[in-house]
Order: structure tokens, then sequence, then C-alpha cells
């Protein structure tokens, strides 16, 4: 009984570490894998406490294996270790099952990143995972569509991996088959059986949506218990022989080299030069608006894409927005065609030119939306049909608020060096229909695609947001890459990457978007690429089999598999070069701090958010970008740096670098309240500032007609003589500049005074606090009114 606890032990801590079990947050997984892991280690008997110095570099190795886990792409490798130096200290009687555990460990770590490096297997598995659960669920009277995930097919590939393992140290024919065939008979047992274990997990977690992600653990419970008589047979040797055989050395060292080439020839991600060219905005009845002093606020105020136009060309880039027919001499001096939301269509020669454009090295991008919004779908779908893209009448809905923890992002220059799923900017859109040669960038793992209804024209042909059984559950497609001979084509199911109120937080993801899709890459490299690894991959696993029994190897190898990974995403990210700034710019950068851990939240609609400052500083000709490192290049490129309530201290290096800013004329406005001001308490006592402790609570204060609504104003304490208090209060000061240089320190005593639910938010907007806004920054860059409240011209020029 204790030996099949470890084996269950041992399977649910992979799927864990590698993610599967989708419902836990990635942080959590990794936490609660490596805590399962922990568990089995302490299962096994108790150290040799006799020999002192042996013991202790042992528990130094668990100590640093254990670290290895939580180091991102390590943790195969921090198992790994785990493992061998539980085998060598317990070989004599658990050799046999730790050796089973590492070379689980090293199949389903080579099929994770094969599977991270090639979308086209996703294509595969999704295809059959669809229609085998149609089949298997429809005969047992619980029709429904599962893909990978949901169906748990990363799980019964672990068990596979398993099941091989265990085959191949007791060989033998009849054994192989019935072994292998194990994890399938699990699978199949856990579809049939969901009514019932959905009836059980609802009972135990008093939820009504239960979904077979909930159930997982109990497929890898059916996986072990099914393939046990099987796995037991490869345990019959229990004590374990020592194979440390130079040729075994020189295989394993060399087979290691050789993969890491491969996978680091199939990951890397190269950007060659970029095609000249201007990049041409469709508009085709899109919304190319841009926020404007006098027009709408609140949600309907930012506009759609107009902003992104101008944030290329401040990016060096040369834009226009065409709204006449696509000819050919137009697309002569093109590099890439932009088109979002068309509500016209193409005509036949419009698409045929496009195609020939693409054909001969051109770049496509292209999103759209959910449930035929605006009759958005059939233009996009005649013009992509070339391409093996299409849009589904539907909505994919993640099961959770928002898809940030649940995106699977393929190996592409695209999504290389991401610092977060939240960068993506994917919301609520369209599921993405693929064919070869198409392959997915990005999918949903936990969500649904929830069928449109053209009844429902009152709510943009939206579903009832409950799932049916024949809406795909998991791994909806959100965003997919075509190549057609020369040129790239980007499709997205979703908006709102690109729309105003949001490019702060994805424009790294944009800036990738754009490079690879100007990037020229022949043809044939890839080809030349993808051979060379094939070659490397064969050749490293032709010298690794004889010897993968050896521990010393897996460990080679499960640390040369997760060094490729490292390596190749520090060089991918070395490709993306941050774009340069126009100095001649319509619009200029603006930066707001995340270096610092302010009170913010990422979720452009929380009350919490920089929506409002984006939407203002844009009215103001300024796009805000989030400065995740205090960096003097880029800090010198932008007039404005807020400081949102930090909970970081500043060190004495960027306090150096800040005062260096403001000396050459940047604007630093700082916000933060008394109860807020510990991290912010030795910057600002550098320039004789300082918050009192006498609440002010909310409050409005009046300046030029203004009524200035305050969330939770506190006094400030300001004993410089040049310092100029703009806003009081009952006569304290609640908003002071203090000249630095040829700029200075904009200091508001009030954590939530910038944020949106004071300032402006999808729910609502304060006038006041907007007009105060454009004062302040009218004030700190010494523009008139003027040049600050003009409309606009036209977006994109």
């Amino acid at each position: 009984m204790i030996r099949i606890g470890r084996v269950f032990l041992f399977l649910l801590s992979l799927n864990l570490l590698f993610g599967n079990i989708s419902y836990l947050t990635h942080e959590l997984s990794r936490l609660a894998g490596f805590l399962v892991m922990a568990v089995i280690g302490l299962s096994y008997s108790g150290e040799d406490l006799h020999n002192r110095p042996t013991l202790f570099f042992r528990f130094a190795g668990y100590g640093f294996a254990s670290l290895l886990i939580f180091l991102g792409d390590f943790f195969p490798a921090g198992v790994a270790g785990f493992l061998f130096l539980l085998l060598r200290s317990k070989r004599d009687l658990y050799g046999a099952e730790l050796r089973l555990f590492l070379t689980t460990l090293f199949f389903y770590t080579l099929f994770h990143y094969v599977d991270f490096c090639f979308p086209l297997l996703f294509q595969g598995l999704n295809a059959i995972a669809i229609r085998y659960s149609e089949l298997v669920t429809g005969w047992a009277g619980n029709p429904m569509r599962l893909g990978p995930s949901a169906l748990g097919m990363k799980i019964t590939i672990s068990a596979l991996c398993l099941s091989v393992a265990s085959t191949l140290s007791n060989p033998g024919r009849r054994n192989t088959i019935f072994s292998l065939a194990a994890p399938f008979l699990a699978n199949f047992l856990f579809l049939v059986l969901q009514k019932p274990l959905s009836t059980v997990v609802r009972f135990l977690i008093k939820s009504t949506e239960i979904v077979p992600f909930h159930t997982h653990v109990v497929l890898i419970l059916f996986s072990v218990t099914m393939a046990w008589p099987f796995i037991q047979k490869g345990l019959s040797k229990r004590r374990y022989e020592k194979t440390f055989a130079r040729t075994a050395i020189f295989n394993g060292i060399t087979g290691g080299v050789l993969v890491f080439a491969a996978l680091f020839l199939l990951m890397i991600a190269p950007l060659g030069e970029l095609r000249p060219g201007a990049i041409l905005f469709i508009d085709r009845g899109t919304d190319f608006q841009v926020p404007v002093y006098g027009k709408l606020y609140g949600k309907n105020g930012p506009g759609m894409f107009g902003i992104l136009p101008y944030y290329l060309k401040m990016r060096g880039f040369h834009t226009k927005i065409v709204r006449e027919k696509v000819t050919g001499s137009m697309l002569s001096n093109a590099s890439a065609l932009v088109i979002f939301n068309p509500s016209t269509g193409f005509s036949e020669k419009e698409r045929d030119q496009i195609k020939r454009f693409v054909e001969e090295g051109g770049a496509l991008l292209v999103a759209g939306d959910h449930t035929d919004v605006n009759g958005v779908m059939k233009p996009l779908n005649d013009l992509l049909a070339p391409f093996h893209i299409q849009l589904n009448f539907d909505t994919a809905l993640p099961l959770k608020s928002g898809w940030a923890e649940s995106l699977t992002l393929w190996n592409h220059p695209v999504t290389a060096g991401l610092s977060s799923y939240h960068e993506t900017g994917v919301w609520v859109g369209a599921s993405l229909k693929l064919s070869y040669p198409a392959i997915p960038l990005i999918a949903g793992k936990l969500g649904w695609a929830d069928t449109g209804n053209y009844m429902n024209g009152k709510r943009a042909y939206l579903g009832d947001y409950i799932r049916s059984k024949d809406e795909p559950l998991g791994d909806v497609v959100l965003a997919a890459e075509s190549r057609l001979k020369k040129g790239t084509v980007i499709v997205f199911g979703d908006t709102s990457t690109f729309q105003n109120g949001i490019i702060p937080e994805t424009s790294p993801f944009i800036d990738r978007i754009i490079l690879s899709l100007l990037s020229q890459q022949p043809g044939f490299q890839q080809k030349i690429f993808l051979f060379a690894t094939a070659l490397l991959f064969l050749a490293g696993l032709f010298l690794i089999f004889p010897v993968y029994r050896d521990p010393w190897i897996c460990v080679v190898m499960l640390f040369a598999i997760p060094l490729s990974a490292t390596v190749t995403s520090f060089v991918n990210s070395r490709f993306v070069h941050p774009l340069p700034f126009a100095k001649e710019a319509f619009y200029r950068p603006a930066w707001i701090d995340t270096s610092h851990i302010p009170k913010i939240t990422p979720l452009a609609s929380a009350d919490e958010s920089v929506w409002g400052i984006t939407l203002n500083l844009m009215r103001n000709r300024m796009i805000p970008l989030y400065l995740k490192k205090m960096d003097a290049s880029l800090l010198s490129t932008g007039a404005l740096l807020f400081m949102l309530s930090p909970t970081k201290k500043i060190s004495e290096p960027e306090t150096r670098l800040l005062e260096d800013y403001m000396k050459r004329g940047g604007i630093i406005v700082w916000a933060v309240g008394w109860e807020e001001g510990g991290a912010s308490a030795d910057f600002l006592k550098r320039y004789q500032l300082s918050l009192d402790a006498v609440p002010l609570g909310p409050c409005e204060a009046s300046l030029e007609q203004m009524n200035i609504r305050f969330v939770d104003a506190w006094p400030i304490v300001a004993k410089e003589k040049n310092a100029r208090i703009l806003v009081k209060k009952w006569n304290y000061p609640v908003v002071v500049f203090q000249p630095v240089g040829k700029g200075g320190l904009l200091l508001i005593g009030d954590s939530e005074f910038l944020l949106s639910q004071n300032l402006e938010s999808y729910k609502t907007f304060n006038i006041n606090n907007i007009r105060f806004f454009g004062y302040l920054v009218r004030y700190l860059l010494g523009e008139s009114s003027q040049s600050v409240f003009r409309e606009k011209e036209g977006a994109g020029g």
C-alpha cells in the first residue's frame, strides 16, 4: 500500500509541477508539487545519522535541488536532483522505484518541451481529444466536447510515460501491451464516470459549476490503479545495480549536449532585418478615435484603436490610416497591413491583392471580435480563407475571472520573454478555427467557446454564458499565425490587446508582434533549422537510450533540457531590442513606475487601475508606458514619471537616478498618503517633504472654479522655501510642487487620488478631477491651455 501510494504521489507531484492540474495558479501548483515531492522523500526510511559530513552534503544537495524546483524552467532538474539524492542513499531498498520515477520524469520532460516547441502537435491532440470525448461521453449518456486540458490528456501522457518506464524495466510482449493500454483505459473510465464524479465533487466543494478540471486528481488515481500490476512487476528487482562505466559517461554527456543543441535550435526565435515600408491601417468602419477633451468620458471615452498608429509612430515606424480601396500600388510601399473589426467587406480583387502582398513577403495583422459584432465575421473570414484561419461564431469565455492564470503560450518570437500573462491583454473575443499550416500562438486552457445567438441583437449576439454539452471546453485558440510563402499572418479573435486604454500594459507584447511580423525570415533558413534539430535530437537519443537507466544520465539530461530552455529564453529576449523613441512624434511617452510594487491592478476595468491616468495623458498628447525597471535611458525619453503609492523602498542608486532625472528637466508625480507612506518617506525627506498624520479623509478642495475631490487626503509638510503649494484643504497643503533643477517633484497627499475610481473609470468619471489633471500637466510642462485642450488631429495621419 505504501509503495502504490508513493507512485500516486509521484504522478500527482509531476502533474502539479508541470501545471497539468489547471485549476490552481502557477505559483500554488508549483508549491503543491514541491510539497508532495517532499512527502515522498519523507516516506522513505530515516537517514543514517552516523556519517555526519555525508549527511551535511546530502542535505545541502536537497536544499539546492529544492531551490531549482522554484527557478522557472529548472524545476525538472531540481526534481531529478532530489530523486537522485534519495536514490544514492536508498538504492538497496528503493533503487528500482526511484529509478522508475527518474525515467518517467525524463520521458515526460522531453514530451513537455517538444509540445512547447511544436504547436502543430497541439492541433493533432486537440482534434483527437474533441472527437474521442464526443464518442465516449455520448456513449455514456453525458455528451461533452473536451479539449486536451479538460480531457486530462497530458495527465494520461504522464501516466503513459510511467508505464513505458516500468515496461522497459521488465520487458515482455504481454506485459508491454497491457501496461501501455492501462492509462487509456483509466482515461476512458474517467470520462464514463464524469456524472457521478461531478456529483461527489459538487457535494464536497459546494459549487454549482463542476467541470472535468475539478476531477483530474481522480484521473491520476485511476491511472496508477490501472497500471499498478504492471508497474509492480517493473519494481520486482529491488536492488539497484550501479553502472558507472566510461561508455555510460561518454554517452550521457555527449547525448545531453546534442539534445541541448537540438532544443536550443528548436526554441530559438531569431528576428531578421525588418521589412521597409509603411504600416497601413485599413479603415473599413473601424473606430480610430483617440481620447480628446470635450467629447466622451468614462467607458466610451477612449475610442478603440486610434492610439496604436501614434504609438508605432512614437516608436519610429511610418504609419498611415487608409480608407480607400486596397490596390497594388498602395501595397507596393507597405511592409504590413493592419485590419481590425471591418464592418464592410473586401472585394475579390482586394482579397487577391492582399493575398499576393503576403505571398511576396508582406505582413498581415488581423483582429476580430466575438459573435460577429458589427458584422465583422464574414469580411474577416473571407479575407482569411487562404491563410487557413477562421473566426468562430462564439465567445471564448474563461471559467475564472480572466485568462491570466490559464493561458498556454507556445514558443514563438511573439510570446518570447513576456514577463506576465497580463501583458497579452487577451480578454473576451471569438475562438479561432485552424487548419494546417496555421498554428496556435495562444490558447485558453480554462475556458469554453460559448456559441452566439443572432436573436440576441441587443447584447451583440452573445450566447447564454452557460456551458452546454456541445460547446468545446478547454484549450480554445485565442491567437494564431499562418505563413504563406514569404509572408506572415497573425490573427487575434479579440481586439483588447490593441485598444487605447490598455496600451500601457500590452506595449511590450505589441512590440513583439510588430517585430515578428516585419522580420524577414527566409523559409529555407527555417527548414535548415528544423532538419538540423531533428538530426541532433535523434543522435542524442540514440546515444542515451542504451544507458538511460543509469540515474546519472537522467540527471544530466534533466539538467540539459531545461538549461536549453533558459538559454534560449535569454537569447530570444536579446532579439527583441526595445524599440527606440522617435524624436519628433505627435505623442510623447510618459512613465508609470511598476518596479516598486504600486497599489494598482493591471485590470483596466477595476477601480484601482491606471485607466483614468492613461486616457487623460492621451488627451494631453502622451502615451503612458509601464516602467518595470529604473533605467536612465528609458526615463530620459519621458517628461513625466508617476509613482503611485509605492510599497517598495527606493534604493540609493535609484534615488540618485531619479534626482538626475529631475535635474535634467523630468517631473515626478508622487501620490501617497500617510498610512502607505513608509516606502516613500526617505525619498521625500531628501527634498524636505513629508506627510502629517492628520487624516483629512474624503474631501473636496477648490482651485480656479474646480471642486477637486480627494479620496483619502493627508496634509503635506514642505520645509523648503521654494516649495509651491498648489492645493489646500482647511489651510493644510495637499498638493505641493518642489522644484529640483530644471524639473521637480509634485507630491499629492492621497494614495488613491490618481486611481480610476477618483479620476475616470468604466463606471463613472469626475469632470473636475479630469480638468485638474489637465491643469497639472499644463502647469508641470509649461504648456498653454490651448495646446493641451485643443481638439486632436485625425488619428494616424
